[in-house]
Formats: C-alpha cells, sequence, structure tokens
C-alpha cells in the first residue's frame, strides 16, 4: 500500500484521567476523550498513511492499548516520551505499533528533521533543573539535556505554546488539537531564511 501522507502528533494521553484537569480538556469522561481523538485522528490519517506520535501515546493497560492502536488509521510509529515506558519496544510491536524509537531523524521534501518527545534544552534549563532535582524520575531529565543539533526539531512534552517557533515545532495534542500534516510542516521549513 503507498504512504498517502505522512502526519505529526504527541502527548495523546488516551486512558489518562488526570490530563482532562491538567490541561482544561473539554471533557467529561477519559471515553469521551479517547472517543473524540479517534475520530480527529481518523478523519485526517488514511489507512496507508504513515502516524509519527512523537512521546506519550497511552496510560492504558494492554488491552486498552491494543483496543485504541486497532481503531486508529494509518501505520503508528512511536517516538519514545516520558510515559512511553509502560511497554517494551516488543510488546508495542506486538500490540500493533508499525516501529518504536527513542528518536528519530528523517527527510521531509528533502530537508533532514529530527523526531524526538523533548525539546531542545533553552537558557531556563538550569533553573527547572534545580527546581526538579528529587522530585521526578531520573527518565524526567532527559528533556533538559537534548542538545541542539542543528536541525529543524518536531517535539511535543510541553502541552502549551505553539505549533511553529522557527525551526522548532510542537506538535502536543493540547496545542493543536489534530494532527500535523508533513505538507504543512515543509512548507513552514521552506518559508524560513
Amino acid at each position: 500500500m503507498d504512504i498517502l501522507v505522512r502526519w505529526m502528533v504527541s502527548d495523546l494521553h488516551f486512558y489518562h484521567n488526570n490530563i482532562i484537569h491538567f490541561q482544561s480538556r473539554p471533557y467529561k469522561s477519559v471515553e469521551e476523550m479517547n472517543d473524540v481523538i479517534v475520530k480527529q485522528w481518523n478523519s485526517q490519517a488514511a489507512k496507508g498513511d504513515i502516524v509519527y506520535v512523537i512521546g506519550d501515546f497511552s496510560f492504558g493497560n494492554y488491552k486498552q492499548t491494543k483496543e485504541i492502536i486497532s481503531k486508529l488509521n494509518g501505520q503508528i510509529v512511536l517516538i519514545r516520551g516520558n510515559h512511553d515506558d509502560r511497554f517494551t519496544t516488543r510488546t508495542f510491536l506486538n500490540i500493533g505499533m508499525h516501529d518504536v524509537y527513542d528518536n528519530l531523524i528523517i527527510k521531509l521534501a528533502g530537508i533532514k528533521v529530527l523526531l524526538c518527545h523533548y525539546p531542545y534544552r533553552e537558557a531556563w534549563y538550569k533553573s527547572l533543573w534545580r527546581k526538579l532535582i528529587g522530585k521526578t524520575h531520573n527518565r524526567w531529565y532527559q528533556q533538559l539535556f537534548l542538545k541542539d543539533m542543528g536541525m529543524p526539531l518536531i517535539h511535543g512534552h510541553f502541552h502549551t505554546g505553539k505549533l511553529f517557533n522557527g525551526r522548532i515545532i510542537n506538535v502536543a495534542w493540547d496545542i493543536n488539537k489534530r494532527l500535523i500534516s508533513e505538507n504543512e510542516i515543509v512548507d513552514h521549513l521552506k518559508g524560513l531564511k
């Protein structure tokens, strides 16, 4: 089957009750949230498309996560986020993910792009690091040390902000409430000086 389109999204948080409150998602239940996200996804992605989920896919158990994957159009490539440690890579593949990576470099219309759940570190990272020490698990610290590789970055992790910030693209569900197409990203990147 030919790939029609490649899509990007992150931080779906299927089956995460608290995300409704943390991000003021307008849903009465996790089931309603899951249904809305599945419908939006399937209204955009076709069966032959590739969808890169750039971290934090599901808080569900094995059966719940497998069921969600079975409802979604396209081949799902997971770029692991800080909340994707509930399953091994083999388990994710067994329940329907097409592939799983920690990060990945791909080409979009000849432009090399880094896909990573975490954004490049910024000047504020040292003060944030001091606040986080001793309060969270080591798996969360990776976000503070992603070295700027000089290429465009498509990330998630931060649920606020804007889609485009120069060569940095945040595809978090709570910002965009939709999948972001390869064409939209390429048009933006080609428009940069």
